[in-house]
Protein backbone atom coordinates (compact mmCIF):
# COMPACT_ATOMS: atom_id res chain seq x y z
CA UNK A 1 0.00 0.00 0.00
CA UNK A 2 1.56 3.59 -0.91
CA UNK A 3 0.80 6.33 1.89
CA UNK A 4 0.40 9.70 1.23
CA UNK A 5 3.46 10.60 2.90
CA UNK A 6 5.54 8.87 0.34
CA UNK A 7 6.15 5.71 2.19
CA UNK A 8 5.09 2.15 0.98
CA UNK A 9 4.12 -0.88 2.84
CA UNK A 10 2.39 -4.10 3.17
CA UNK A 11 -0.74 -4.33 4.58
CA UNK A 12 -2.17 -7.74 6.69
CA UNK A 13 -6.11 -7.84 7.73
CA UNK A 14 -8.04 -10.24 9.63
CA UNK A 15 -11.99 -10.01 9.12
CA UNK A 16 -14.48 -11.58 10.98
CA UNK A 17 -18.55 -11.52 10.37
CA UNK A 18 -21.44 -12.79 12.17
CA UNK A 19 -23.91 -14.64 9.75
CA UNK A 20 -27.25 -13.86 10.95
CA UNK A 21 -26.38 -9.77 12.23
CA UNK A 22 -23.72 -9.23 9.43
CA UNK A 23 -21.69 -7.63 11.92
CA UNK A 24 -17.97 -7.04 10.71
CA UNK A 25 -14.50 -6.40 12.93
CA UNK A 26 -11.54 -5.95 10.74
CA UNK A 27 -7.85 -5.81 12.64
CA UNK A 28 -4.86 -4.92 10.82
CA UNK A 29 -2.15 -7.58 11.65
CA UNK A 30 1.56 -8.19 11.35
CA UNK A 31 1.52 -11.28 9.13
CA UNK A 32 -0.63 -14.13 8.21
CA UNK A 33 0.74 -16.29 10.96
CA UNK A 34 -1.14 -18.62 13.67
CA UNK A 35 -0.39 -16.17 16.42
CA UNK A 36 -1.91 -13.28 15.21
CA UNK A 37 -5.13 -15.24 13.46
CA UNK A 38 -5.95 -16.93 17.24
CA UNK A 39 -5.40 -13.81 18.94
CA UNK A 40 -7.16 -11.24 16.63
CA UNK A 41 -9.80 -14.03 16.62
CA UNK A 42 -9.84 -13.90 20.38
CA UNK A 43 -10.63 -10.10 20.03
CA UNK A 44 -13.14 -10.46 17.86
CA UNK A 45 -15.03 -13.08 19.91
CA UNK A 46 -15.12 -10.91 23.12
CA UNK A 47 -15.92 -7.28 20.85
CA UNK A 48 -19.05 -9.76 20.11
CA UNK A 49 -19.89 -10.56 23.22
CA UNK A 50 -19.46 -13.99 23.31
CA UNK A 51 -18.89 -17.37 20.81
CA UNK A 52 -20.47 -19.08 18.40
CA UNK A 53 -20.94 -22.42 18.20
CA UNK A 54 -18.78 -22.74 14.67
CA UNK A 55 -16.35 -20.63 13.04
CA UNK A 56 -16.01 -21.13 9.15
CA UNK A 57 -12.43 -20.28 7.89
CA UNK A 58 -10.93 -20.30 4.43
CA UNK A 59 -7.92 -23.26 3.89
CA UNK A 60 -4.71 -21.33 4.72
CA UNK A 61 -2.15 -23.36 6.29
CA UNK A 62 -1.99 -21.67 9.26
CA UNK A 63 -4.70 -23.98 10.49
CA UNK A 64 -4.77 -26.91 8.10
CA UNK A 65 -0.82 -28.79 7.46
CA UNK A 66 -2.25 -31.79 5.53
CA UNK A 67 -5.46 -33.12 4.16
CA UNK A 68 -6.95 -35.74 1.82
CA UNK A 69 -8.32 -35.36 -1.51
CA UNK A 70 -12.39 -35.54 -0.06
CA UNK A 71 -11.22 -32.91 2.37
CA UNK A 72 -10.45 -34.38 5.74
CA UNK A 73 -8.10 -32.44 7.72
CA UNK A 74 -5.23 -35.19 8.61
CA UNK A 75 -2.92 -32.54 10.61
CA UNK A 76 -3.70 -29.40 11.99
CA UNK A 77 -1.74 -26.90 13.07
CA UNK A 78 -1.31 -27.81 16.57
CA UNK A 79 -0.92 -24.11 17.83
CA UNK A 80 -3.93 -23.14 16.34
CA UNK A 81 -6.20 -26.23 17.10
CA UNK A 82 -4.60 -26.07 20.87
CA UNK A 83 -6.05 -22.47 21.15
CA UNK A 84 -9.72 -23.17 19.91
CA UNK A 85 -10.44 -26.06 22.06
CA UNK A 86 -9.76 -23.41 24.91
CA UNK A 87 -11.64 -21.01 23.34
CA UNK A 88 -14.35 -23.48 22.59
CA UNK A 89 -15.15 -23.04 19.05
CA UNK A 90 -15.77 -25.32 16.48
CA UNK A 91 -13.86 -25.33 13.34
CA UNK A 92 -14.81 -25.85 9.93
CA UNK A 93 -12.81 -24.78 6.68
CA UNK A 94 -14.40 -24.12 3.43
CA UNK A 95 -13.28 -26.11 -0.32
CA UNK A 96 -13.18 -24.41 -4.06
CA UNK A 97 -16.83 -26.60 -4.32
CA UNK A 98 -18.36 -25.32 -1.40
CA UNK A 99 -19.57 -22.37 -3.38
CA UNK A 100 -21.69 -21.03 -0.64
CA UNK A 101 -18.90 -21.53 2.08
CA UNK A 102 -16.26 -20.14 -0.06
CA UNK A 103 -18.20 -17.58 -1.61
CA UNK A 104 -19.13 -15.94 1.69
CA UNK A 105 -15.55 -15.80 3.42
CA UNK A 106 -14.19 -14.77 -0.41
CA UNK A 107 -17.09 -11.99 -0.39
CA UNK A 108 -16.18 -10.66 3.52
CA UNK A 109 -12.35 -10.10 2.30
CA UNK A 110 -13.78 -8.32 -1.16
CA UNK A 111 -16.22 -5.82 0.70
CA UNK A 112 -13.23 -5.18 2.88
CA UNK A 113 -11.33 -4.09 0.15
CA UNK A 114 -13.57 -2.49 -2.35
CA UNK A 115 -15.80 -0.61 0.96
CA UNK A 116 -12.20 0.47 2.65
CA UNK A 117 -9.09 -0.10 1.28
CA UNK A 118 -9.49 0.35 -2.32
CA UNK A 119 -11.62 4.02 -1.67
CA UNK A 120 -9.87 5.97 0.81
CA UNK A 121 -6.48 7.14 0.73
CA UNK A 122 -4.05 6.81 3.84
CA UNK A 123 -1.40 9.29 4.79
CA UNK A 124 0.34 6.75 7.43
CA UNK A 125 -0.78 3.45 9.15
CA UNK A 126 -1.70 5.80 12.02
CA UNK A 127 -4.24 7.08 10.10
CA UNK A 128 -5.17 3.70 8.69
CA UNK A 129 -5.89 2.82 11.56
CA UNK A 130 -8.08 5.87 12.65
CA UNK A 131 -9.65 5.48 9.53
CA UNK A 132 -10.49 1.68 9.82
CA UNK A 133 -12.41 2.93 13.07
CA UNK A 134 -14.44 5.26 11.20
CA UNK A 135 -15.13 2.27 8.93
CA UNK A 136 -15.91 0.16 11.64
CA UNK A 137 -18.96 2.44 12.49
CA UNK A 138 -20.36 3.49 9.90
CA UNK A 139 -21.20 -0.46 8.22
CA UNK A 140 -21.97 -2.07 12.01
CA UNK A 141 -23.92 1.44 13.08
CA UNK A 142 -25.14 3.67 10.25
CA UNK A 143 -25.31 1.57 7.24
CA UNK A 144 -28.05 -1.01 6.55
CA UNK A 145 -26.57 -3.89 5.44
CA UNK A 146 -27.33 -4.96 1.41
CA UNK A 147 -28.23 -8.55 2.02
CA UNK A 148 -30.78 -8.19 5.29
CA UNK A 149 -31.74 -4.49 4.55
CA UNK A 150 -30.90 -4.10 8.63
CA UNK A 151 -28.39 -1.82 10.16
CA UNK A 152 -25.95 -4.97 11.73
CA UNK A 153 -26.32 -3.11 15.39
CA UNK A 154 -29.63 -3.92 15.19
CA UNK A 155 -29.54 -7.73 14.21
CA UNK A 156 -26.80 -7.96 16.40
CA UNK A 157 -28.86 -6.92 19.69
CA UNK A 158 -31.08 -10.43 18.45
CA UNK A 159 -27.84 -12.07 17.79
CA UNK A 160 -26.55 -11.70 21.04
CA UNK A 161 -28.43 -14.03 23.18
CA UNK A 162 -27.70 -16.82 21.17
CA UNK A 163 -24.11 -16.27 21.49
CA UNK A 164 -22.41 -18.53 24.32
CA UNK A 165 -20.15 -16.98 27.18
CA UNK A 166 -16.29 -17.15 26.42
CA UNK A 167 -14.60 -19.53 27.73
CA UNK A 168 -11.30 -17.39 27.64
CA UNK A 169 -10.41 -13.55 27.60
CA UNK A 170 -7.70 -13.01 24.78
CA UNK A 171 -5.20 -11.29 27.49
CA UNK A 172 -5.64 -14.73 29.41
CA UNK A 173 -5.48 -17.05 25.53
CA UNK A 174 -1.84 -19.06 26.74
CA UNK A 175 -0.21 -20.42 22.86
CA UNK A 176 1.71 -23.32 23.35
CA UNK A 177 4.29 -22.51 21.04
CA UNK A 178 7.22 -25.49 20.12
CA UNK A 179 11.05 -24.44 21.04
CA UNK A 180 13.02 -27.30 19.30
CA UNK A 181 16.61 -27.33 20.76
CA UNK A 182 19.55 -29.50 18.83
CA UNK A 183 23.02 -29.67 19.26
CA UNK A 184 24.18 -25.94 19.14
CA UNK A 185 20.81 -24.62 17.84
CA UNK A 186 17.67 -23.59 19.21
CA UNK A 187 14.32 -23.20 16.69
CA UNK A 188 11.40 -21.06 18.30
CA UNK A 189 8.33 -19.18 16.03
CA UNK A 190 10.56 -20.21 12.34
CA UNK A 191 13.91 -18.52 13.87
CA UNK A 192 16.75 -20.41 14.29
CA UNK A 193 19.53 -19.58 15.80
CA UNK A 194 23.19 -20.91 17.00
CA UNK A 195 23.96 -21.17 20.66
CA UNK A 196 26.07 -23.45 22.55
CA UNK A 197 24.43 -25.93 24.61
CA UNK A 198 25.97 -27.11 27.73
CA UNK A 199 25.67 -31.04 26.55
CA UNK A 200 24.34 -32.35 23.12
CA UNK A 201 20.30 -32.60 23.38
CA UNK A 202 17.96 -33.12 20.75
CA UNK A 203 13.93 -31.90 22.07
CA UNK A 204 10.93 -30.38 21.71
CA UNK A 205 9.87 -27.78 24.89
CA UNK A 206 6.86 -25.62 24.92
CA UNK A 207 6.43 -22.02 25.67
CA UNK A 208 3.35 -21.24 26.56
CA UNK A 209 2.72 -17.34 25.50
CA UNK A 210 0.35 -15.00 26.69
CA UNK A 211 -0.64 -11.43 24.68
CA UNK A 212 1.42 -9.44 26.85
CA UNK A 213 2.40 -10.47 30.43
CA UNK A 214 4.32 -13.49 30.15
CA UNK A 215 5.43 -17.11 29.45
CA UNK A 216 6.11 -20.03 30.67
CA UNK A 217 8.32 -22.93 29.39
CA UNK A 218 7.29 -26.77 29.57
CA UNK A 219 9.14 -29.78 28.58
CA UNK A 220 7.78 -32.49 27.12
CA UNK A 221 10.37 -35.13 27.95
CA UNK A 222 9.21 -36.63 31.33
CA UNK A 223 11.69 -35.98 34.78
CA UNK A 224 12.25 -32.78 33.55
CA UNK A 225 11.00 -29.73 36.24
CA UNK A 226 7.99 -28.04 35.88
CA UNK A 227 6.90 -24.88 33.75
CA UNK A 228 9.29 -22.03 33.89
CA UNK A 229 7.77 -18.37 34.49
CA UNK A 230 9.15 -15.83 32.67
CA UNK A 231 8.46 -12.11 31.96
CA UNK A 232 8.43 -11.65 28.55
CA UNK A 233 11.52 -9.07 28.65
CA UNK A 234 13.47 -11.27 31.04
CA UNK A 235 12.30 -14.44 28.32
CA UNK A 236 13.69 -12.35 25.23
CA UNK A 237 17.01 -11.43 27.65
CA UNK A 238 17.51 -15.09 28.58
CA UNK A 239 16.49 -16.98 25.80
CA UNK A 240 19.29 -16.62 23.31
CA UNK A 241 21.76 -15.71 25.91
CA UNK A 242 21.93 -17.67 28.45
CA UNK A 243 20.83 -21.09 27.27
CA UNK A 244 21.46 -23.32 30.33
CA UNK A 245 17.88 -21.82 31.77
CA UNK A 246 16.70 -24.33 29.31
CA UNK A 247 18.26 -27.15 31.26
CA UNK A 248 17.23 -27.76 35.11
CA UNK A 249 19.76 -28.94 37.07
CA UNK A 250 19.70 -32.52 38.38
CA UNK A 251 18.37 -32.14 41.89
CA UNK A 252 15.57 -30.40 40.23
CA UNK A 253 14.49 -33.22 38.19
CA UNK A 254 11.43 -35.13 39.12
CA UNK A 255 11.82 -38.02 41.77
CA UNK A 256 15.44 -37.49 42.51
CA UNK A 257 16.88 -35.73 45.68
Amino acid sequence: MQFLNGSLQRVHFFASRLKYSRHIRVSLVPNETVEPLVRTLAGHLQDWGGRPLLCVFDRPKTIALKWEKNGEVTEWNPVFAEATLEMGIGVELCWPYQARQKGSVENLVGFVKSSFFKVRKFYDEEDLRQQLAQWHHEVNEERPCRATGIIPAVRLGEEAPRLRPLRVRPEELALRIPVYVGPNQIQIRGITEAIPCPRSVKNVFWILAFAEEKEDLQADSPGLAPPLTLSKNEYSRRRLGNPQWLFPPPRQRLGTA
